[in-house]
């Protein structure tokens, strides 16, 4: 499967007509320094990732099944690692689907790092939820002691 077109070109082409928008009347300034520039990915290269998800989930795999495996990071950083191993051996397409490892990397390497980051965040929440927690108790400490104190006094 080789899904081949030249994007560059076309994205080329956008960001001139983008640069060239003139903005003296200052009627319209859209504010998009601190968004990604998603035309700089390589779109060629995400339409085989997508090829491959497709084929995958009519062939192989339930739709979305990615998403809900168990320790997904070691799961597709030993997946990735089979792949690269296969091509340093000369293998060029996957012997179990009609793609190319590399194709399967990048695959996994996507996979690998959504789960990467969902753990990233639950981790992260996990720790504001703690320190939430530790803050209440802290809390309830304070305003316990205050009244113990305040008990004192007035005995």
């Amino acid at each position: 499967m080789n899904v081949q077109k030249d994007w560059s070109q076309e994205m080329n082409l956008m960001s001139e007509k983008v640069a060239s928008t003139s903005t003296q009347d200052n009627v319209f300034k859209k504010k998009d320094s601190n968004k990604p520039e998603m035309w700089l990915l390589p779109f060629e290269a995400l339409e085989q990732i997508s090829a491959l998800m497709t084929w995958a989930n009519n062939n192989k795999y339930t739709k979305h099944s990615w998403r809900t495996l168990p320790n997904g990071e070691e799961q597709y950083l030993n997946a990735m690692l089979r792949h690269m191993s296969a091509m340093q051996q000369g293998e060029e397409v996957c012997s179990d689907m009609p793609f190319p490892h590399a194709v399967a990397i990048a695959t996994d390497a996507l996979f690998f790092l959504a789960h990467y980051l969902n753990s990233k965040a639950q981790e992260d929440d996990f720790q504001y939820r703690a320190k939430a927690m530790i803050d209440d108790m802290d809390k309830r400490l304070a305003e316990y002691e205050k009244e113990q104190n305040d008990q004192h006094t007035n005995n």
